[in-house]
């Protein structure tokens, strides 16, 4: 029995002194160099990024509220110097993260995230700092959740238009007018200073359709099929994923990937599609996959160069080359038993065009 308390014991001591808590912790992948600090304020997670020419960072991911696949970069927003990324993250549960973090500085620069990570609060400064919130002249109103905030806690902003308008952009400054982010969350890191936030909003425009346009092809069984997929961005604020495979693929099954979350695409009149609520802004580009799974293989199609609100023609020759793919795999020929046989569209006939089986 002692010797299993003792065990235990161990065991714990270990863990406790595996657990390393991040404060401007120095990590360096190929001469490129980044401080990281894991803070925590109350129910508040503060992920900060230092480094020189930060653009942003993907590839990340993190369980938040129990909830997996949380992408940290949807609560990031990066100084107007490029210096710092902040990342805030509002949980009742402590945060884990489980993937390499990709800092772009220009280019990916790979970190991998500590799994170790034992979060803390790396300033003891628990001042009160005052929020000012002025009102835009027109547009709308805006909001904070509190009106002054200990150094490091998040505040959320909340923006409610009038009729026919939308945000524009926050304007949140420090007693130096020096401006401070807000992510895409309406969220931003009170700073060791007071604060004035105020916002502008702008015409809400319609949606423009737009839609961006790809081709590749799957083998099976010595048959090439073509396949030809989309990204429209709809009218009503929608987001829809399609795929087009020409031509009948045995086992077929389509899959798409969207920031690590695998879902099964709707088959429809002759197409796959998923559709989505459009959360982006114009700009954003669009990061996933298609998995094309059928019983010869698995084929992954990346989309690539998307970015909302833009749109592709394809060139007359992708055309014409897709044109005479699908004419050689809409009808083909074979001899069965001495016999012609035709496939087309994945029905058969014999030489006189009738159906067999």
């Amino acid at each position: 029995m002692r010797k299993i308390f003792f065990l235990i014991v161990l065991l714990s001591a270990a863990m406790t002194i595996s657990a390393k808590q991040y404060c401007q912790e120095l990590m360096v992948n190929n001469e490129k160099s980044i401080l990281l600090s894991c803070e925590q304020f109350g129910t508040n997670y503060r992920l900060t990024i230092e480094g020189e020419n930060l653009q942003g960072f993907g590839g990340s991911f993190c369980t938040i509220n129990e909830k997996q696949n949380v992408a940290l970069s949807d609560y990031a927003s990066v100084s107007s110097d490029n210096k710092m990324i902040i990342v805030n993250l509002i949980s009742t549960s402590v945060p884990a993260f489980y993937t390499p973090l990709y800092v772009l500085m220009p280019g990916e620069v790979s970190y991998a995230f500590p799994a170790d990570v034992e979060w803390g609060k790396c300033s003891q400064d628990q001042t009160k700092y005052t929020i000012t919130v002025t009102q835009p002249a027109a547009g709308g109103t805006i909001a904070a959740d509190m009106t002054e905030a200990e150094y490091g806690m998040v505040v959320t902003l909340t923006a409610t238009p009038a009729e026919g308008k939308k945000l524009d952009a926050w304007d949140v400054k420090d007693a130096s007018q020096n401006p401070i982010g807000v992510s895409k969350a309406g969220t931003f890191v009170m700073p060791q200073s007071n604060v004035t936030v105020t916002a502008t909003f702008k015409d809400k425009e319609d949606l423009v359709p737009a839609t961006w346009n790809g081709t590749d092809e799957i083998e099976c069984k010595e048959t090439k099929y073509p396949v030809a997929w989309s990204i429209t961005r709809n009218a009503d604020a929608t987001l829809t994923f399609k795929v087009v495979v020409t031509g009948t693929v045995p086992g077929f099954v389509p899959e798409i990937n969207i920031k690590d979350a695998y879902l099964p695409m709707e088959a429809m009149d002759g197409y796959w599609a998923y559709s989505t609520e459009d959360t982006y802004e114009d700009g954003d580009e669009v990061v996933g996959f298609f998995w094309l799974k059928f019983e010869a293989g698995v084929k992954r199609i990346d989309w690539t160069g998307y970015t909302v609100g833009a749109s592709n023609e394809p060139t007359p020759a992708a055309i014409e080359e897709v044109e005479s793919q699908k004419s050689k795999v809409e009808s083909q020929k074979i001899i069965e038993n001495g016999q012609l046989i035709i496939i087309k569209n994945g029905a058969r006939y014999n030489a006189a065009g009738q159906a067999v089986k």
